[in-house]
Order: structure tokens, then sequence, then C-alpha cells
């Protein structure tokens, strides 16, 4: 089973070593990286080649930020799963790639999620907050739940339903992705009770108040517009964010 990983990245020479690192020592190898740079001005394209690996297809050109990115990566993978690992990001441990790998093979599932360890942005083994995901239900959406998208992996099947990232959202087309995946079509679900990825504090949706607000409209739109909660879909997004 090959797996598709891809990382949209944009100046981040501080933080792409870690990334890259932290994939290319996994124990699963039958893995591609799909590197989609935004026309990066620093060394980041610099620390990416420095790791020489055959299995990282770079590409660079101008975009309309992250989820343009990432669309294109969705594009290009050739791999059997799909995940997105952020350029601020790193797998926890050298077996992550294993486990997601053995689990769509003993379950013969279509969605794999896990847990998430948000960490301090400058000193990273500082651990700020444990998001357990726990087990998926339907019902559990429509009270703001949702797993982690860094832990999110995806059979390629799940594509033919679901397409792409929808880009009129800016901030939130993470949620409406998911939502798409798990509250507007069947498919099988499968949580690995397991912390998969750790991520820097200070991404796109939580650097400034008015990002906050800005991603709560979007979220509420989108609990909208999937009809996860019609008439209540202020609670819905009040409940999503008392659980953050």
């Amino acid at each position: 089973m090959k797996i598709s990983i891809i990382t949209a990245v944009l100046n981040r020479e501080d933080t792409i070593g870690d990334c890259i690192s932290s994939l290319y020592s996994q124990v699963y190898q039958n893995f591609e990286h799909i590197v989609i740079d935004g026309g990066s001005t620093d060394a980041t394209l610099a620390t990416i080649r420095e790791f020489d690996d055959q299995r990282a297809i770079i590409y660079t050109e101008q975009d309309n930020g992250v989820y343009e990115a990432l669309n294109k990566g969705l594009s290009r993978a050739s791999g059997d799963v799909i995940g997105f690992l952020h350029s601020d990001d790193f797998l926890s441990d050298n077996r992550i790639l294993s486990m997601i790998a053995d689990t769509f093979i003993e379950q013969q599932c279509d969605i794999v999620y896990g847990n998430l360890n948000y960490v301090m942005r400058k000193a990273p083994s500082i651990i700020i907050r444990h998001w357990k995901s726990g087990n998926y239900a339907r019902w559990k959406l429509r009270l703001g739940w949702m797993p982690p998208h860094p832990t999110f992996f995806i059979h390629r099947r799940v594509l033919d339903k679901v397409n792409q990232f929808d880009s009129k959202y800016k901030i939130s087309c993470d949620y409406d992705f998911m939502m798409k995946c798990l509250f507007n079509n069947v498919f099988k679900v499968h949580y690995i009770d397991h912390v998969m990825v750790m991520m820097r504090v200070g991404g796109l949706s939580n650097r400034s108040f008015k990002q906050m607000v800005k991603k709560s409209m979007e979220d509420l739109r989108i609990i909208r517009d999937n009809r996860l909660s019609p008439r209540y879909s202020w609670i819905t997004l009040l409940i999503k964010n008392i659980r953050k």
C-alpha cells in the first residue's frame, strides 16, 4: 500500500526540516512526498533538497493560498492512501505510517484518524494541549465534534465522492472537507488511539483573535451548507469552540 503525503509550504525554513525528518525516518517506506512550494524566498527549498530523497516530488510555483496548494497535491498524488503533513508539523514517532497502513489493510476502512498534540512553536518538546479525538459517530458532528485534520488519512476512493477542498473557504477548508467525508457520505471510519502528529501553535486559524473570529464565521457557514444542524447551527458552533 502506497501512501501519499502532501506538504504545502511557503517560507518555513525554521520548521520544514523537522517536518521532513519525521517523515523520512518512518519505518514504513512505501510513500511519496509531494511538496507544493508557493515560491519560497528563504532557505526552505534548500533545506528540502538537502534530504536528497527520490520520493520527494517538489513543485514550486505561486498559488492563492494553502488550500489551493493542497488541491494541487491531491491532483498529483498517486498513492492508495492520502494524508497531509503541514510544514509546521511533524509526525510524533517513526511508527505512524506503519500504523496507518496496517489499519487500512486490517480494517478495510476508508478513513483513519488519531490524536494530536499542540506544542510550543519555539520549543516543540513542550506540549500545550492534548487533543484526544475519541471514536467516530455521525451524530457527534452535530455537537461540534471533529477529528484533527493533520491526523486525517483517506483512501483514494474517498476522493471519487468528495473531490477537493472548496477554496471559497480561506481558513476552514479542512473542516468543510472532513464534514463532506464524515457527514454527507457513508464511509467506514477507524480511530487510532495514538498521538500521530505534533502541531506547532500559531497556524493560519489561531494566529490572532481576528483570524479566530473569521474562522468561526466560516465554520458557521460550513455547518449550514452541510446541513449539520439547520435550525441550531449557532449551538453547534458554540459547542465546537468550547471543545477546542
